[in-house]
């Protein structure tokens, strides 16, 4: 049991010598390792992702090839870079309705009091419930920045066109 015929020399190599006959090894070659991801940086420290590792890089910019524990450093870098600006984004988001809200607020608490009609009482309590929904809701806390080669996805990539995708765009 778990006993196999090598191809080469048809020794029986158990499961203990396997893959190692005295000739070498059973396989035709050595694993590779996996491709690097490119990207595209220019000086002022901006990137751009190519739709495939063979694109030439736009003017200004240079080729830069990452694997390993370089492109899990980048990975966790751009994350960063990108969430900060999320943050910024919703952050002046909710502050603008915090504004807009306070500039708000006296006007229709005085339609809701001097109001006759329960359509416009309910309407501006609807109003604040939405108020209250958006000032308190939760910001995203991270912008989850990946790379294909790791998470399977070509959300982040430029489209390519060529003969092989019949001249279409594909990510």
């Amino acid at each position: 049991m778990g006993a196999i015929v090598c191809e080469l020399c048809n020794r029986k190599v158990q499961v203990g010598d396997w893959p190692h006959c005295p000739h070498g090894s059973i396989y035709e070659r050595n694993a590779t390792t996996a491709a690097p991801t490119v990207v595209f940086r220019n000086s002022k420290g901006e990137y751009r992702f190519p739709g495939r590792d063979t694109d030439k890089p736009p003017r200004g910019f240079q080729r830069v090839e990452l694997s390993g524990r370089s492109a899990d450093r980048f990975e966790k870098e751009m994350n960063a870079r990108e969430t900060e600006k999320l943050r910024m984004v919703e952050y002046g988001k909710l502050e603008a309705a915090r504004h807009t809200f306070a500039q708000h607020k006296d006007k229709l608490l005085a339609i809701k009091n001097n109001s006759q009609s329960e359509h416009t009482k309910r309407f501006v309590d609807l109003c604040f419930a939405d108020a209250d929904r958006r000032l308190n809701r939760n910001i995203k806390d991270e912008a989850g920045f990946h790379m294909e080669h790791r998470h399977q996805d070509a959300s982040n990539r430029a489209p390519w066109q060529d003969k092989d995708t019949n001249w279409k765009d594909r990510r």
